[in-house]
Formats: C-alpha cells, sequence, structure tokens
C-alpha cells in the first residue's frame, strides 16, 4: 500500500544541505512481512554485493587449500604405494610360514659345534639333494613355489669349526679380527643341558636353523623348519604418511576461520542488530549465510580431490574422501560462526578456530600414535575407533583427520583383515567422519540460531503464545503507586490507545543490575517523544527493548504494543511497523544505493515499491550525488542521513531514534531536525538524546528516565511542574562601556524589587538574575517573585528608563535545568557508581539473551 505522509511545514518548497524538507507529501510504499525465503534470498544478494567490494579473504579461503592440496602430498613420492596393500596381522607373511629344509650351506660359514661328534651327525641327517614346495588353496597368497638347492661341496665338513669345551666354545663363537665373523652353534654337554648362542644381529632365519640343527643333534632325526613373524598392525612408513596427514588437516584448519571474517564484523559493527530490527530473523540469515559459504566451500572440494587424483597415489575411496571434504568445510565453517559470537575481533575470530581445531586434533593424533605403539594388535582396531568416537564429538576436524588416515590406509585402517575394505562408507571407514560431520554442522547452526534469537522457538518458525493475560484495573494501580501524578495519568491514557507506541511496565535485569524498572509510557501518532535521561539511565536497554533486542524480565503486567501489535504475541508483525536510527551507524561494505536496496527487501518489498521507495529516501534526503558511493568513504553527517533512510525505507508508523544528531555539528543538527520535522506527521517518532536543545525545539512530550520514569508529559506541562526559576537579562543603555558605578546602581534597583535567588557576574554592562517562581514560606516581603511573569514586565517597562535599562529579556528555565532539577530530587547517581562484576567466556556463553 502506498502511502501519502504530509509534512507539518507549512513554509513553501527548501532545501537544507541537499535535503528537500518542502510540504510535498513523501510518498513511499509500506512494507509487508517477509517470509523466510524472501529473507534469505535479501541477505544472499547482500552477500554477493559485499563479495563484489570485498573480495580478498575469499580468495584466500580458496587458495589455501588448493594449495595445501597441491604441495603437501609431494611428500608422499617417496612412499610406496604398496602403503595401500594388507595383510593379516595376526599372522606373518605366507612365505615365512612354509616349511623349509635344512640345507648344509646354512652351517658350513661362521658355525661352532660342540663336541665335534656332532659334526658327523648333521652331514648324516643334512639332505644332500634340494627342497621344492608348491603351495595350494593357501587363502591370500599368491600361489607361487619355491625351490632350496643343496650347494655344500664346496667347502668340507671337516673344516666346520668344533670345540671340546665350554671355554673354547666361549671363544669360537666371539668375532676375531676386524672382518671376523660368526653366526654361533650350539654346545652339547651331556646330560646338562645344551647351550645355544646366535647372532641376534645377523637374520632373523639364522636363529631358526641353529635351533632346528641342535634338535637334529638330540634327536638323531631329520627335522624341517618354519617360521613366522609377530603381527604387526604399521609399518615404519605409517609414522610418515600419518605426519602429511597432520599437516593437510592444520592446513585446512586455517580457511574455515575466513570465512568467519564477516560475521564477526557484522557483530561487532552492530550490522546484525539494526538487520534484526528490519524484519530479519536469526534462522533466515544463519542459512543463507551457510548457504552463501557452501558455493565456495564445493568449489574448494571439487578441486582438492581432483588435485589429489591426479598426484600419482592411490588413494583409498577418493569419491567418499570429496563428501568427507564437502561436509568438513561446512561443519567447520558453523564451527567458526560459533565462535565468531563472542571473538573480540576479527583476527581473534580466525586465531581462535584455527587454535582449538588444531589443538583438539593434535590431541586425537597423539592420541592414535601412543595406541598403535603400545595396544595389543589384537584390539588396536577397537581402541583407535573408541579414540575418535570421542575426540571427534568436539571437533570437525578430528572427522578430517581420520578421513586422511583412511585414504592413505595408515595404520591399516581400510583394511578387512588381509585385504582392502570393499565398501568405504563402512562407520569404521569414511562413514564415522561422514556421520559426525552431518551432525556437527546441524546441531551448530541450530545453536546459533537458537542463542542468537534468545532462545526462542521462533527463530525455527515455531510459536508458542503465552498463557492469557487477566488484566484489569488492579494491575495499572500496583504499577503507579507511590509515582508521580502524571505517571497515573500516562497509565490511564496508555488504556485507550490503539495505534502508535505502548510500552508498559516493562523492567531489564543484567546480573544484579535493574537497569529498566517497572516504565510505562505512550506516542501517539505524528506524536514526538523525547527520552532523556543521565548516563546509564536505561535508555538504550529500553529501546533495545523496544526493538526486540532484549526481552523484559517475566512479567504477567509487561506489554509493548507497536501500531496495535503487540512485539510478545505477534514480533513479526509488530516489527514490521518499526523503523530504527541507532546511535551509531551500521554499515557494510557496500554502496549507499545497495544499503537501501537490502531493507527494502528485507520489509518485504519488491520490484517497482522497492525501486520507487529507494529513489524517493534518496532525493528527499538529499543522497542522490552519493548513490554509487561506498558507505564507509561517506562524512559521518550522510551515514545519519542513510540511517536515517534505512529507518523509513518501509514507511513505517513508529521511529526510533537513539540520539540522531550525535557526531553532527550545529548547522547539520538544525537540517536535521527540519527533516524529523518534515516527516513526522503520521509518525510516532521516539527520540533518545542528552542534547536539551534538540528535545526543546523537535519533541512534543518528553520523559526523563533514570531506570525508572521520573517525570512524563508535554514539554510545556515538564517547564511548568519543575522549573523552579525564571532568569531575567538587562542590558544597560551604555553597555558595553557602562562604568562600574552605572551596573552598580542597576544592581541595587534590581535587589530592592526582585526577590533575587541566583545571580551571575556582569559582563559588559549586562547583568543576569534568577527569581525563584514560589517563595519560601517564611518570606513576607514585598519583592517580586516568578510567579506571575506579567508582574515582571510590568516592573521593568515602569523602571527601565530610569534606571538606564536598554534592552531586557525574560524566560522560563531551560529543559536542561527542568532536567537537573528532576533528576536532582530524586538524587540520582552517576554511571559506573558501583563496581561491576565481569563475566566470564563460559558464563557469558551459557547466558541467554532475555
Amino acid at each position: 500500500m502506498k502511502s501519502e505522509i504530509p509534512s507539518k511545514l507549512t513554509a513553501s518548497s527548501e532545501h537544507r544541505d541537499g535535503i528537500d524538507t518542502s510540504d510535498r507529501p513523501m510518498t513511499l510504499y509500506t512494507g509487508k512481512p517477509c517470509g523466510p525465503l524472501r529473507q534469505m534470498r535479501a541477505l544472499y544478494i547482500k552477500r554477493l554485493a559485499i563479495l563484489k567490494h570485498n573480495f580478498m579473504p575469499y580468495l584466500a579461503a580458496f587458495f589455501v587449500p588448493l594449495v595445501l592440496a597441491g604441495l603437501v602430498p609431494r611428500f608422499l613420492r617417496s612412499a610406496e604405494a604398496g602403503g595401500l596393500q594388507c595383510s593379516d596381522p595376526n599372522a606373518g607373511s605366507t612365505y615365512e610360514s612354509n616349511p623349509s629344509t635344512l640345507l648344509p650351506q646354512a652351517f658350513l660359514y661362521g658355525t661352532t659345534v660342540a663336541p665335534p661328534s656332532a659334526v658327523d651327525t648333521l652331514e648324516r641327517l643334512l639332505p644332500r639333494n634340494g627342497f621344492c614346495y608348491q603351495p595350494s588353496g593357501t587363502a591370500g597368497y599368491s600361489g607361487v613355489g619355491y625351490c632350496e638347492n643343496s650347494d655344500y661341496d664346496t667347502k668340507p665338513w671337516s673344516e666346520v669349526t668344533t670345540a671340546t669345551s665350554l671355554d673354547a666354545f666361549n671363544a669360537a663363537i666371539i668375532p676375531q679380527g676386524q672382518y671376523g665373523y660368526s653366526q654361533g652353534g650350539f654346545f652339547v654337554r651331556g646330560n646338562d643341558a645344551p647351550l645355544l648362542a646366535f647372532a641376534a644381529g645377523y637374520t632373523f632365519s639364522a636363529s631358526v636353523e641353529m635351533l632346528g640343527a641342535l634338535d637334529m643333534v638330540l634327536t638323531n632325526t631329520t627335522v624341517g623348519v618354519s617360521h613366522a613373524s609377530f603381527g604387526q598392525k604399521y609399518t615404519p612408513q605409517d609414522f610418515y604418511q600419518s605426519l602429511v596427514a597432520v599437516f593437510t588437516t592444520i592446513g585446512f584448519c586455517l580457511f574455515p576461520g575466513l570465512f568467519a571474517l564477516y560475521p564477526t564484523r557484522e557483530r561487532l559493527q552492530k550490522v546484525r542488530a539494526m538487520q534484526y530490527s528490519n524484519g530479519i530473523t536469526s534462522g533466515p540469515l544463519w542459512v543463507a549465510y551457510a548457504l552463501f559459504d557452501f558455493c565456495f566451500l564445493l568449489l574448494i572440494a571439487i578441486l582438492v580431490t581432483i588435485i589429489w587424483m591426479t598426484n600419482g597415489y592411490g588413494y583409498y575411496g577418493l569419491g567418499y574422501m570429496f563428501v568427507v571434504l564437502l561436509l568438513y568445510g561446512m561443519a567447520a565453517t558453523a564451527y567458526s560462526y560459533v565462535i565468531s559470537l563472542f571473538a573480540p575481533s576479527q583476527l581473534a575470530g580466525i586465531a581462535m578456530t584455527v587454535i582449538v581445531q588444531v589443538v583438539i586434533a593434535m590431541l586425537y593424533f597423539v592420541g592414535c600414535f601412543l595406541t598403535v605403539d603400545s595396544a595389543n594388535v589384537t584390539v588396536v582396531e577397537h581402541d583407535l575407533n573408541i579414540l575418535y568416537y570421542t575426540i571427534a564429538l568436539i571437533c570437525p576436524a578430528v572427522s578430517l583427520l581420520r578421513a586422511l588416515l583412511v585414504s592413505m590406509n595408515i595404520y591399516s585402517l581400510s583394511c578387512d583383515e588381509a585385504i582392502l575394505a570393499s565398501y568405504g562408507g563402512a562407520m569404521d571407514l569414511y562413514g564415522g567422519p561422514i556421520l559426525y560431520l552431518v551432525l556437527q554442522f546441524i546441531l551448530l547452526v541450530t545453536l546459533l540460531i537458537f542463542y542468537e534469537s534468545g532462545g526462542s522457538l521462533e527463530a525455527f518458525g515455531i510459536h508458542i503464545g503465552p498463557a492469557k493475560k487477566h488484566k484489569d484495573h488492579e494491575d495499572d494501580e500496583k504499577g503507579i503507586v507511590g509515582s508521580d501524578a502524571e505517571l497515573g495519568e500516562e497509565i490511564h491514557r496508555l488504556s485507550s490507545m490503539n495505534d502508535g507506541l505502548r510500552v508498559q511496565h516493562i523492567s531489564k535485569t543484567f546480573g544484579r543490575n535493574k537497569a529498566v524498572d517497572d516504565i510505562s509510557f505512550g506516542i501517539l501518532p505524528s506524536e514526538k517523544f523525547a527520552f532523556i535521561g543521565p548516563n546509564g539511565a536505561g535508555k538504550s536497554s529500553s529501546i533495545s527493548l523496544i526493538r526486540g533486542e532484549l526481552r523484559p524480565d517475566p512479567s504477567r503486567r509487561s506489554e509493548i504494543h507497536i501500531a496495535g501489535d503487540s512485539l510478545f504475541d505477534s514480533p513479526v508483525a509488530a516489527k514490521s511497523h518499526l523503523g530504527v536510527c541507532p546511535q551509531f551507524d551500521s554499515v557494510d561494505s557496500m554502496t549507499l544505493s545497495e544499503h537501501l536496496h537490502f531493507y527494502a527487501r528485507a520489509r518485504g518489498l519488491q520490484g517497482r515499491e522497492k525501486n520507487s521507495n529507494v529513489d524517493e529516501i534518496i532525493n528527499r534526503l538529499g543522497l542522490t550525488e552519493h548513490r554509487k558511493k561506498l558507505v564507509k568513504k561517506l562524512s559521518g553527517g550522510t551515514k545519519r542521513k542513510l540511517s536515517l533512510g534505512i529507518a523509513l525505507i518501509s514507511n513505517p508508523s513508529v521511529l526510533l531514534l537513539d540520539e540522531p544528531s550525535s557526531g553532527m555539528d550545529a548547522a547539520a543538527k538544525r537540517t536535521l531536525w527540519a527533516t524529523l520535522h518534515a516527516i513526522s506527521a503520521g509518525r510516532s517518532l521516539l527520540i533518545t538524546t542528552h542534547s536539551m536543545e534538540e528535545a526543546d525545539n523537535l519533541c512534543d512530550r518528553a520523559g526523563i528516565i533514570a531506570k525508572q520514569m521520573l517525570a512524563l508529559g508535554t514539554i510545556s506541562d515538564l517547564h511548568a511542574k519543575y522549573a523552579d526559576r525564571i532568569y531575567v537579562q538587562l542590558v544597560h543603555e551604555h553597555a558595553p562601556r557602562s562604568t562600574d558605578q552605572e551596573v552598580e546602581r542597576l544592581w541595587t534597583w534590581v535587589r530592592s524589587t526582585f526577590l533575587v535567588a541566583e545571580t551571575e557576574r556582569s559582563v559588559g554592562g549586562q547583568v543576569r538574575f534568577a527569581v525563584p517562581i514560589k517563595r519560601d514560606g517564611s518570606d513576607s516581603s514585598d519583592l517580586l517573585d516568578g510567579s506571575h511573569m506579567g508582574k515582571l514586565f510590568q516592573a521593568i517597562e515602569a523602571r527601565k528608563v530610569e534606571v538606564g535599562v536598554r534592552d531586557y529579556s525574560i524566560e522560563r528555565s531551560s529543559l536542561e535545568q527542568v532536567f537537573l532539577n528532576v533528576v536532582g530530587r530524586h538524587d540520582v547517581e552517576e554511571e559506573n557508581s558501583h563496581a561491576v562484576e565481569r563475566k566470564g567466556l563460559v558464563q557469558k556463553f551459557l547466558r541467554r539473551k532475555k
């Protein structure tokens, strides 16, 4: 619906500082509630616009994983592709387990035998012919046979070293000279236990063959021998390859942190709070951001997989690895989003994301190394799975590292006994990391939405209506006990309001600090209300409550209605009537026009309506020449105009202006006031300000707050109730060259005519003093007080020629004096007069935004 809001100004067409403040109606289309899909579309388009002006973080996030994927696996060139082969961990090789013949050449060189008769026994029992073996039906073996040929004639048995005593045997088995050689031997001592000696550093088979020869001598029987290695779960190259997986994981921990740069900046610059105040909800926001970053993550996963396919190393299940890479990017990015909620700066957000993931991934790697090194080979796979399923719960990088270990078959993780597993999606292979990453992504995004929404299910589109409030007149009366009379009048006025802004009995407590204590007020259409108070009085907290950024303390009497819609029962509908101009300019890396188009989309405006409103705002606020400029390069005054334009973009019926003239010079302030006058017709304006001049010149009504509403009413009523003095200024006819005697004679007349409450120094022939409106009850003099301003005028007019007064002025107390009188009457303390308890990071995270 298009609305024409007539200006209150009656002057002819006028331009101030480029702003059109004429009486021409401001013609705007009214915004509509925006559904989740439209919000996501608006946010996605905004991220594309920001990418156009600030692409470096995404360029870095794109190239970091590609460079790592290309460089780190180059170290695998020295590792054989045989790393993907499997063996039964409970047995040695099939070749080693085959029976073998003891041949003479095994004993003719470097062997010592005692007694000498044992040589004759070996010569008689050892076979002279070769031995051949042809296996059949051996599982997992290639079926290739082998033969051992006898070649002992080159050295006669008579040259085998023998010994007749134990000392001679010990001396014979010790290598002699620089090139001495001995593989050991055996000593049979009658009924005593035989002695066997072998060189442990020679070959493993030497010890087996020496034991077989001893058995022949003792049993006088020909025997065959066989041996098998103890089962082992990893080879020395596993550790080398695991370092490649570790370095790859460390590098891949970096780029998700880059995706948290913008969310962190958006929070710190109050841009997100501005978006929430303009109809955006946390659910569509985080889903849209995840979808935007997903496009980059998908491209990264595809290119990294292609690089690994072409580097010559035979990865296991590379298709599954692609899925893990994509899901890791999604889960790790959501992980960085969560950290961005608390990071004090953008760089801190990256550092926290990287450090947390790297530390946890390294704990997992060290745990794997210690487990493989110390656990029994029969349970090492079980222990590795337990380690993964435990640590991976808290960090996506652990799942990435696990998948990399599987892809390179480190620690035989991709093996099923003696062969490679046929199904890579099994839970012990890629299935576990895929499941964990999917669950982590869903959980982290849900946590983001739930936390940002203040713990409300409304962020997910679930609305549970509150219990019906049984509000009656007694509730209102309880809220005004002990209040000033005007507060009671305001309560009764609110009961008949259906439009504008109506706030009743809202309070807000932060820890032990009561920031807002049961305040109530209302603003009718076309009314401008000034919200004034000292620092720390609760003004900003009250604005945040009205914006829906904070939730008030639970109370059955608390109500906030915006244009007739309850902020608690229908938050989306209520916020659609609200326009917010925050104290600080919350701007993105976009042009002025892109800002207005985004907030118009967020307000449900599309097509011609959107373009019409944007053009109208730009023209009426004098922003035409800045239309295509980046907002961060504009002056402070122009940024304030943009903030006002954003607040007006959907033609809201209620405007919240938080210190709209902060940072402006005097001329710019007056231009802004003229603009606000021009747009105020038909709208309810709430203005928080520290400038009493601004409140006095701009607003119809005012409320003075210091946690509680101390005073409330029209500006003239506040002057009448709380202004206790009339200020008079006299200018001598000879000023500024008046003599001291002339000025003293003027003061003498003033003191004899008026009840002077306060005097100021006379400067340049000017005399300024104050007259109390009400005199003290004990004062019965005939001196004039300020109860009747007409009598003051009469007294001065009657004697001004006689006492030499050329000009004079009589004025009421300023709004600033009214403000000081009110806060002084209630003994308001300064901000930070009490120590504030600091909360730790855990407390900050666990505390919900109410």
